[in-house]
């Protein structure tokens, strides 16, 4: 089993060849045999850059269903119920079995479904953005500020909460080092109709 703690990020090869690489706060397990190679993604976020072996491929559960590639390289995200599936290169199968669902992803598509939702929801992505936490950096293109400060979150015991619910919904671009909460408040205060108010460990955001 491989695991990292709030912030950290941590790289693994794997026996097979396969390169792994955990975001803040994830967890896998991985089982490979002569058989098989299976990954259950516990919770949280990883990148596999899978080694090729067409009589072995490479599975990873998560969320209630799988994720099926031979050599490949791809995003499993595992956050609150809902899981991503972005592909770089290559081509995957994404299953539910329990409701014998499947999807093929080409690059630049992402597969999303959640435990109670109805289907698995696919559509074009840009996976710079969406991997940029790998060179440290946290990329937000038109993204609404309630996404915003869930992801930067991720990556800090500082957290932000917004407290009018009325400003979830404002947009924002830029780029920011994951874990740097003051600059992102800062840019937030800078960009966007909101006011800050900081509260021992928490930073509130008000609209104005």
């Amino acid at each position: 089993m491989f695991a990292t703690v709030l912030g950290e990020q941590r790289t693994e090869t794997l026996a097979d060849g396969t390169i792994l690489r955990l975001n803040t706060e994830s967890v896998a397990e991985v089982r490979i045999t002569h058989r098989g190679r299976e990954v259950t993604l516990r919770s949280g976020e990883a990148i596999f850059n899978v080694a090729k072996d067409a009589s072995r491929p490479f599975v990873v559960s998560a969320g209630g269903g799988t994720v099926t590639a031979v050599g490949t390289e791809f995003q499993v995200r595992s956050v609150a119920g809902t899981v991503a599936v972005t592909l770089m290169t290559g081509r995957v199968q994404v299953a539910r079995a329990s409701r014998r669902e499947v999807e093929w992803l080409n690059p630049g598509q992402q597969a999303s479904f959640s435990q109670t939702g109805s289907g698995i929801v696919t559509r074009n992505v840009n996976v710079t953005a969406l991997t940029s936490w790998m060179n440290g950096r946290l990329e937000f293109r038109g993204a609404l500020l309630r996404d915003v400060v869930a992801e930067a979150n991720r990556y800090s015991a500082k957290k932000i909460r917004i407290e009018d619910p009325s400003i979830g919904g404002l947009a924002l671009s830029g780029s920011f080092r994951t874990g740097d909460t003051d600059r992102i408040v800062a840019a937030l205060e800078a960009a966007l109709p909101v006011r800050v108010q900081a509260n021992g460990t928490e930073i509130v955001l008000h609209g104005r």
